[in-house]
């Protein structure tokens, strides 16, 4: 059996925007404070864990 769902493009943006949209000001304000050179370092530690989970625990679902 499959689904198919179609994204209301213009709905999720009303409905979700006023939501997230703080959120992204504080993400922005948070990453501000690194360089890119450290933002790097960041995101390779976190994608080591990642592997690290997967290859112990088994691959997450996508």
């Amino acid at each position: 059996m499959s689904v198919l769902i179609h994204l209301n493009d213009a709905r999720a943006r009303a409905d979700i925007a006023p939501l997230y949209g703080p959120l992204l000001g504080t993400w922005r304000r948070a990453l501000s404070a690194y360089t890119v050179e450290e933002l790097t370092l960041i995101a390779d530690f976190l994608t080591r864990v990642e592997e690290g989970f997967d290859k112990e625990l088994g691959p997450h679902a996508d």
